[in-house]
C-alpha cells in the first residue's frame, strides 16, 4: 500500500466519520424495509437496526456474502475513479468495497445497489478478479424501481462485486442480491410466428425485416451483453386506416418497442408511439390513435446493451378497423371588412382527420392540412354588399366530410350606424353599427346638453359588423345622444331611456 502522511491520514478519517454520520442521519429519514422477494427490487435504504456488512478494499481482502442481504456500509471517493481494474490491481484509488460471491450451481441473479444521495456504481467481475462483466448507476433514491444489474446463466464459481464511490462523495449503501422470478405464464404458443432471423431492419445496404400484419402474434428471441444487443425489426402492413393495440409480453428479458412510420426508403421514419420496457415478466397493452393505411416499422430490443442477458417476448397485434371522424372544435368566426373575410378556427384535438375544407356557398376556398390547432383563412372573392354562408368541413381518412359548423356575413359597403334597439328603452338598449374596413373605433354616449355620459367602445376593430349593449340604470329619463367616430367620420343618432 503506498504511503500516506499523517495529514492524508487525518482527511480520511474525517471523511470516514463524515460519512458515518451522514449515513446514520439519512437512514433515520427511512422508515425500514422488508428484503426484498424473488424478482422485486427494494424501494429504500436498510433500516437502520440492519448490522453493517463492510467489504475489503481489494480482491484480496475481499468480504464473502451469500444470495439475499442486505449487505450495508458506507463509500468514499476522492477522485472519478471509475478505472476500476487500476484502483484493485494497485490499490492507488479511493477505498472502495469488495465482496466475493460464491455460486455453487448456475443461477440468473439481480444486483440492486441502493444508495443515499451519493455518487456510485456497482461493478460485477468476473472470476479472474480483473475482467468487468457488467456495470451499473445507483439506484433507488431517484427510481426506486429500477433494477441494477441482471445477469443470467452465471456459471459455478467465485465472483467480485465492488461498490465505488467518486466525485469526492459518500454515504451508506445498500447491497441486495436476489434470484430472478420465474414467470407464471408461458410465452410463445404452439401456431404463433417466429421472427424469421435475419431481421436486422435499417443496416445498410440490404434492410431485413420480418413482414406482419394485424392479427398476429409473433415470438422471438432477445440477449444482451458485452456491449452489444439483439435487436428485432418488423414490418406492419395496414391495409386501411387503423386503430392498433400493440400487446408486449416478456420473461426474462426487459424489452422496449418502438413504433415507427416507415419512411420513402422503407427504413426510418417519424416515431409514431414508444414503450419503454415491457418489463420482467410484465404484459403491457399500449393503443394508437388512427393511423392512415401504408407501412410502419416495429423495433423490439432489450433496453440495456450492459446487462448479459436472454430471453423470449410474445407481440401480438390487435387491429380495430373503421374511420370515426373525431374533432373537438373550440370555435370558428367570420370577420367581414370592405374587401375580404377572414375566417378562423381554433380546436383542442383531431383524430382521423388529415385535412380540413372551407366553403364559400358550396365553392371550396381553402384546404388546410391538419398540422396545428389554431387555423386562419382569408377570402378575397368577395363584392360589397353582399351576403355569404361558410362552412367548415373535417374530412377522414376515407374521404367522408363532416360539416363542423357555419357563419354567414355581410361584406360592408360603407360605414354605418344603425338605431339602437330598443327605442324607447328601460334599461338596457343595443347599438349596432357596420366598418368598411379595420380601423379605430370610439362610441361614446351624450346628454341633450352635451356632458358625456359613457363611452362604450374605444379601440382598434377590424372591418364587419358589431352589435354592442348599453345600459343607462344610473342615469335618469331624457333623450340621450350616441356618436361613433371610425374611418375619420363622426356619426351620431339619438335614443330615449323611459324609467
Amino acid at each position: 500500500m503506498k504511503k500516506i502522511n499523517e495529514f492524508g491520514w487525518a482527511l480520511i478519517l474525517v471523511l470516514v466519520l463524515t460519512s458515518v454520520l451522514k449515513g446514520r442521519t439519512e437512514v433515520e429519514a427511512f422508515q425500514g424495509v422488508d428484503e426484498p422477494t424473488r424478482g422485486q427490487a427494494p424501494t429504500a435504504l436498510p433500516p437502520a437496526a440492519v448490522p453493517l456488512c463492510l467489504g475489503g478494499d481489494t480482491i484480496g481482502a475481499a468480504v464473502p456474502i451469500q444470495i439475499g442481504g442486505p449487505y450495508s456500509g458506507f463509500t468514499t471517493g476522492f477522485s472519478n475513479d471509475y478505472d476500476i481494474i487500476i484502483d484493485l490491481e494497485q490499490d492507488g484509488g479511493s477505498p472502495d468495497v469488495v465482496y466475493s460471491l460464491t455460486l455453487t450451481q448456475q443461477h440468473s441473479l439481480r444486483f440492486d445497489l441502493c444508495s443515499a444521495d451519493f455518487d456510485a456504481r456497482l461493478y460485477l467481475l468476473e472470476q479472474d478478479g480483473v475482467t468487468v462483466r457488467s456495470v451499473a448507476d445507483t439506484g433507488c433514491q431517484t427510481n426506486p424501481l429500477a433494477p441494477q444489474l441482471l445477469v443470467a446463466a452465471m456459471s459455478p464459481g467465485v465472483y467480485y462485486l465492488v461498490v465505488d464511490g467518486s466525485n469526492g462523495e459518500s454515504g451508506l449503501y445498500g447491497l441486495y442480491l436476489t434470484q430472478w422470478l420465474e414467470c407464471e405464464e408461458t410465452l410463445c404458443p404452439q401456431g404463433t410466428q417466429g421472427e424469421m432471423e435475419p431481421n436486422s431492419g435499417c443496416d445498410y445496404p440490404n434492410p431485413q425485416f420480418t413482414s406482419i400484419y394485424p392479427g398476429s402474434v409473433v415470438c422471438g428471441e432477445l440477449w444482451a451483453g458485452s456491449g452489444t444487443r439483439d435487436t428485432d425489426w418488423f414490418r406492419l402492413s395496414l391495409p386501411q386506416p387503423t386503430q392498433l393495440s400493440l400487446q408486449l409480453a416478456a420473461d426474462e428479458v426487459d424489452p422496449v418497442l418502438i413504433l415507427l412510420e416507415a419512411s420513402e426508403d422503407n427504413c426510418y421514419g417519424s416515431t409514431v408511439l414508444e414503450l419503454d420496457e415491457a418489463g420482467f415478466c410484465e404484459t403491457e397493452m399500449i393503443e394508437t390513435d388512427w393511423l392512415p393505411a401504408g407501412e410502419y416499422l416495429i423495433f423490439i430490443a432489450h433496453h440495456s446493451w450492459q446487462e448479459d442477458i436472454a430471453g423470449h417476448y410474445e407481440l401480438q397485434v390487435i387491429a380495430e378497423f373503421g374511420v370515426p371522424t373525431l374533432v373537438e372544435l373550440i370555435s370558428f368566426d367570420a370577420n367581414a371588412s370592405s374587401d375580404h373575410v377572414q375566417l378562423s378556427w381554433e380546436t383542442s384535438g383531431e383524430q382521423a382527420v388529415p385535412y380540413y375544407i372551407v366553403a364559400r356557398d358550396g365553392t371550396v376556398v381553402a384546404q388546410l392540412p391538419v398540422e396545428a390547432t389554431h387555423y386562419q383563412v382569408v377570402d378575397y372573392e368577395v363584392e360589397t354588399g353582399a351576403r355569404y354562408n361558410y362552412v367548415l368541413q373535417a374530412v377522414n381518412y376515407n374521404g367522408e366530410v363532416e360539416v363542423l359548423s357555419s357563419r354567414s356575413v355581410t361584406i360592408p359597403a360603407v360605414l354605418e350606424l344603425r338605431q339602437n334597439y330598443p327605442n324607447p328603452f328601460n334599461p338596457l338598449t343595443r347599438i349596432s353599427f357596420q366598418l368598411a374596413c379595420g380601423t379605430q373605433v370610439r362610441l361614446t354616449v351624450y346628454t341633450a346638453t352635451g356632458t358625456q355620459v359613457s363611452t362604450i367602445c374605444d379601440g382598434y376593430l377590424t372591418g364587419g359588423e358589431y352589435n354592442m349593449e348599453f345600459d343607462g340604470s344610473d342615469l335618469p329619463s331624457g333623450a340621450y345622444f350616441y356618436t361613433l367616430q371610425a374611418e375619420g367620420s363622426t356619426l351620431t343618432r339619438k335614443m330615449l331611456l323611459l324609467k
